[in-house]
C-alpha cells in the first residue's frame, strides 16, 4: 500500500539508518486507512446509493406524470396560463412534459441508458426551478422550490456515474468486458 508520507531511508550522522519512519508515519498510516474505507464504502454502498437515487427520483417524476394524465383537459391552459415554459405552446409543452415524466423515470430506474434520462430529468428539473418558477404566476404558485435543487444534484451525479452495477446498463457493461 503506497503511503502519502514517505519516511527518509538516508543515513544519519553516524551513518546509520533511521530506525523510526519518520514523523509523517502515522499521519500516513491514518490517511491510508481513511483511503482504504473509502474504497470499501464506493465498492459496496454507491451501488445501492446509485438505486436507491434512481428509483426515488424516478418515483417522483412518474407520479407526477401519472396525475398529469388523470387531469389531462387541465394540462394546456396549466402549461400555457400557471407556469408557461417561454416559446413553446401550452398544448406542446403539456405533451413533452407528460412524455417526458412517463418514459423518463421507467429507463431511469431499470438503468437502461441511465445517463440519458438523467440528463433529460435534469433538464426538466432546471426548467420548473428557473424558468416557470421564475413567471409571475410561477411566483404566485410558489413553484420554486429549493428541493429542486437537490433533485438537479441527484441527476448530474447519474449523468456522471451512469447507472452503476445495479442496472441494465451495469449488466451489459460487463457482459462486454
Amino acid at each position: 500500500m503506497t503511503t502519502l508520507f514517505k519516511a527518509s531511508g538516508s543515513a544519519g550522522a553516524s551513518g546509520a539508518a533511521h530506525g523510526s519512519r519518520g514523523v509523517f508515519s502515522l499521519p500516513g498510516r491514518l490517511f491510508d486507512a481513511h483511503e482504504a474505507v473509502g474504497r470499501g464504502l464506493a465498492a459496496y454502498l454507491e451501488p445501492l446509493f446509485n438505486l436507491a437515487a434512481r428509483i426515488w427520483m424516478g418515483k417522483i417524476f412518474f407520479d407526477s406524470g401519472l396525475i398529469r394524465i388523470s387531469t389531462w383537459e387541465k394540462q394546456a391552459s396549466l402549461f400555457t396560463n400557471i407556469h408557461p415554459v417561454p416559446g413553446v405552446p401550452g398544448n406542446i409543452a403539456a405533451i413533452a412534459a407528460t412524455a417526458g415524466e412517463l418514459a423518463l423515470p421507467v429507463l431511469l430506474v431499470v438503468g437502461l441508458f441511465t445517463r440519458v434520462p438523467a440528463l433529460g430529468l435534469l433538464i426538466m428539473s432546471f426548467v420548473i426551478q428557473f424558468v416557470s418558477a421564475q413567471t409571475p404566476q410561477g411566483i404566485e404558485n410558489e413553484i420554486s422550490n429549493p428541493q429542486h435543487y437537490l433533485w438537479m444534484f441527484l441527476f448530474g451525479y447519474l449523468v456522471i456515474r451512469g447507472g452503476g452495477p445495479l442496472s441494465i446498463d451495469g449488466f451489459i457493461k460487463s457482459q462486454r468486458e
